[in-house]
């Protein structure tokens, strides 16, 4: 069924995935974003904007909001200033929404990593709370997707950890590592999108929540030992000396996803 969809952050990296194939399945995408996308497709309006900069007509109608535009894990520490940017325009969003409406929260595993927490965690947690409670009174349909790592063989994603030892390998250049670094999971992000797509079908109220892992995670070792094999490099790993963490255990039910090595 053809759906009006409003996905914040339209042009990173999830953003513009979701949207690109949204459209080819029919639906009507507004993509929000303080970046202009390559998109251009008639079913795709676009609107550069912040979120809190929004104004309520210029998102009426709307089926299902899929809010992946939010703080980046890639910096630790966040201006206030982006902060409460954010969680103001989580707040605008939530105003939108009614019984009908579809609302899926990307979140991540990564709020169950370390005991101090960095700003974008408790960004993640701070968001989860108050959409969950929320939910509770305004019975909406709230899914909330945790996913670890997500990339794509097709679609390289460059701040990731697997496509620097890929770059590194291709260019024969030694790979630096802390000793005691957590394993790498990582997902498709085409499986990843397929779960989306799946809660675009939802029809009763009953919020959920998805942890997402690939069944198997690996360590840095054995992810630079597999592509300096497959591409016959001559690039060494060299370690840096560090303290180990302990494993944080997970609440919730887990998907487990299936990808090997080769898959990226």
């Amino acid at each position: 069924m053809k759906k009006n969809i409003l996905i914040t952050g339209s042009s990173g990296y999830l953003g513009s995935y979701l949207v690109n194939n949204l459209i080819k399945e029919g639906h009507n995408i507004i993509g929000i974003d303080i970046k202009k996308p390559k998109i251009k497709n008639k079913n795709f309006h676009f609107i550069k904007k912040k979120i809190i900069d929004l104004k309520k007509r210029e998102i009426k109608n709307i089926d299902c909001i899929v809010h992946c535009g939010t703080i980046s894990r890639n910096y630790s520490e966040i201006s206030k200033l982006n902060f409460f940017d954010d969680l103001f325009g989580l707040y605008f969003l939530s105003q939108q929404i009614d019984k009908k409406t579809i609302f899926i929260f990307l979140s991540s595993i990564d709020i169950y990593k370390k005991k101090i927490k960095t700003d974008y965690q408790n960004f993640k947690i701070l968001s989860e709370q108050y959409l969950i409670n929320l939910s509770k009174t305004k019975k909406f349909n709230l899914i909330i997707i945790r996913p670890s790592t997500f990339f794509s063989k097709k679609y390289p994603k460059k701040n990731i950890a697997i496509y620097k030892i890929k770059k590194c390998i291709k260019k024969n250049r030694n790979f630096y590592l802390i000793r005691g670094a957590p394993k790498l999971n990582i997902i498709e992000i085409e499986k990843l999108y397929e779960i989306i797509k799946k809660q675009l079908n939802q029809k009763k109220y009953k919020p959920k929540i998805y942890n997402l892992l690939n069944k198997k995670s690996y360590n840095y070792e054995t992810v630079f030992k597999h592509f300096k094999k497959q591409n016959k490099s001559k690039s060494k790993l060299f370690y840096i000396e560090s303290k180990k963490k302990k494993p944080v255990k997970l609440k919730e039910k887990i998907i487990f996803l299936e990808d090997t090595l080769d898959s990226f």
